[in-house]
């Protein structure tokens, strides 16, 4: 599952690069881009786990987190603060499902 999980997260930090937004003044901060990361997972660990099976899966949830977290940490931020506008950072942030995050990206 951490694998599939990993990705999902990687595309919503990818899915932008044909339109990237390098305004500085309209840059996240460092903060925001911290707090989309660890959202992004939230959604996607919820998601997962609507979906795994019954069999202690649940048991390994905040480990898989953790380790996400910690393997795009820095790099996420820095790809964020490069990539993201501020607008679109604050949509994700609302966003309470993986639709409403990908939502972000086409508007």
């Amino acid at each position: 599952m951490l694998p599939k999980l990993m990705r999902r997260c990687l595309m919503f930090a990818l899915a932008p690069a044909a339109t990237l937004v390098f305004a500085c003044s309209d840059a996240p901060s460092a903060e925001q881009c911290e707090e989309l990361l660890a959202h992004v997972v939230e959604i996607e660990s919820e998601a997962a786990a609507g979906t795994a099976s019954a069999g202690g899966e649940g048991d390994d949830t905040e480990r898989r987190k953790g380790e996400i977290l910690e393997y795009l940490g820095e790099e996420y931020v820095e790809l964020c603060r490069d990539t993201y506008s501020r607008e679109r950072v604050e949509c994700a942030l609302e966003a309470s499902s993986y639709e409403q995050l990908i939502s972000c990206h086409d508007g």
